[in-house]
């Protein structure tokens, strides 16, 4: 699988950059130097409880545009695999290389395990990187889908619509209301407005949360570009 990056995206001291291409010197991403994985109670524990939301839309993903899909902080790799194991290659994204490196070695393990008969299974790719809008490092037009779980930020969004194909799907899905988790979320209907002209919402519930001054919401959808 390639992984297109912008020129002068620096994944991470963590990774090397080799083989520059055209279109913005596409740039695979390979692992250097990595360090011991990280111990962890159960090696395949972190990739058993994938979004129940998000698969009930993958018929539509794996039906949609050829292309790879971005898991937009993807942690362990828990929706990175899930995908994975119904035949999608992912880009798993990240800035935590210690979760990184258990999605890149064990998470194979665990799809080789988990590989349905019949069906051929997809690969997880890991980049390093910093997703915040400024220094997005995925170019334009050139993803199937993104999925974003327990990370979305509105900044995001035009990266989003930049990086998808021409019919490719997002999924988005917020953290809870938990605590003060509520400072960080959208107001009703934020998400809806900002996605409404680039974008068939397939799928959009909000759910009100934290005090009742604050108007914040919880928000899952799925949605495919125009």
């Amino acid at each position: 699988m390639h992984i297109a990056l912008k020129v002068g995206a620096d994944p991470s001291v963590a990774y090397e950059q080799s083989r520059s291409q055209t279109r913005g010197r596409s740039r695979r991403i390979t692992m250097k130097n990595a360090r011991p994985l990280p111990k962890v109670r159960d090696d395949f524990a972190c990739f058993a409880s994938p979004s129940p939301t998000l698969l009930r839309f993958i018929d539509e993903i794996t039906s949609g545009p050829l292309g790879p899909v971005l898991d937009a902080g993807c942690g362990y790799g828990r929706n990175s695999v899930a995908l994975a194991i119904r035949g999608m290659d992912v880009i798993g994204a990240d800035r935590d290389v210690d979760r990184l490196q258990i999605l890149q070695h064990r998470g194979s393990q665990y799809i080789a395990a988990q590989k349905r008969a019949g069906m051929q299974s997809g690969r997880v790719q890991t980049i390093c990187a910093d997703l915040t809008p400024d220094r997005w490092p995925i170019i334009d037009s050139c993803l199937s889908a993104i999925v974003c779980v327990h990370f979305p930020r509105l900044a995001h969004f035009d990266q989003f619509r930049r990086s998808l194909v021409s019919g490719g799907y997002l999924y988005v899905e917020t953290f809870g209301g938990h605590g003060g988790n509520y400072l960080d979320l959208p107001l009703p209907g934020q998400y809806r407005e900002s996605l409404s002209s680039h974008f068939l919402l397939l799928y959009y519930v909000e759910k009100p949360t934290g005090p009742l001054n604050k108007k914040a919401v919880t928000v899952r959808l799925f949605a495919r570009k125009f």
